[in-house]
């Protein structure tokens, strides 16, 4: 029995069409499969800016109310003569001051001896309905011994310092030291004030993103983690933080 052949013949400008047709179609799958590989980078990317600017605005925030607060501070520790004992006439002038602004609910100013690093308590002032209001009693706004020594460097240099007072089950607390270093000289001590205020949150503002905020020596001042935030961390080796401050923004 024979056994049966077939031949197909394809002409030439078939085979150049079909040829056509195929480099088309490794084209456009090239091409499509670039496109959804551009989109899909397009939004990360764009999650991650707005992120970023979210970020950026909270932590704005965050310094806008700390400079209030040092203004604050700067304008109540004018008031006070460290060669004289804090009388009715002193305590009416901070008085005034506190009423007159609604981030700092307690005050109190010492003398820091720049050179034994020992401080003698002058005088203490605080706003009670705000105080309760927050659930704060007066033992929680204490600032732990140990930083006055901590921010001493700081303070005898750049005449301030942030930390972090925080404690577990209290609002979120931040302590900022304000020293009139024109009586760094002073006898008894360069005048420091220190001023307890509950910083807003700024997580509030950020969906679905982390934010660390700390001080120039890397202790964490606010953290959106609350195991971070009322663990007396230091990021000071954390390389994203050495990173950001190798790096300032315009705004420092």
């Amino acid at each position: 029995m024979e056994q049966l052949q077939i031949q197909v013949k394809v002409s030439l400008r078939t085979k150049l069409l079909l040829s056509i047709v195929g480099l088309l179609l490794i084209v456009i799958l090239f091409l499509t499969a670039t496109t959804i590989i551009v989109l899909t980078e397009d939004k990360r990317a764009y999650t991650y800016q707005s992120q970023s600017t979210e970020v950026l605005l909270a932590a704005r925030e965050f310094v806008n109310q700390n400079n209030r607060a040092l203004a604050t501070l700067r304008l109540a520790l004018s008031g006070v003569d460290p060669q004289k004992p804090a009388d009715a006439e002193t305590r009416r002038v901070l008085k005034s001051v506190l009423d007159n602004q609604s981030d700092i609910i307690l005050t109190e100013i010492v003398l820091l001896n720049p050179q034994t690093l020992e401080t003698k308590p002058i005088l203490q002032l605080g706003q009670d309905a705000a105080i309760q209001s927050l659930g704060f009693t007066s033992a929680d706004l204490r600032l732990a011994p140990e930083w006055l020594k901590i921010a001493a460097p700081s303070l005898l240099k750049d005449s301030f310092y942030l930390a972090n007072s925080s404690k577990i089950g209290k609002p979120a607390l931040e302590a900022i030291l304000l020293a009139d270093l024109n009586l760094i000289s002073n006898p008894g001590g360069v005048p420091v004030i220190i001023g307890y205020m509950s910083p807003r949150d700024p997580a509030k503002e950020i969906q679905g993103s982390r934010i660390t905020i700390a001080n120039r020596d890397g202790f964490v001042l606010f953290d959106s983690d609350p195991a971070v935030l009322f663990g007396n961390t230091n990021i000071a080796d954390d390389q994203l933080f050495l990173r950001a401050t190798q790096n300032p923004v315009a705004a420092g």
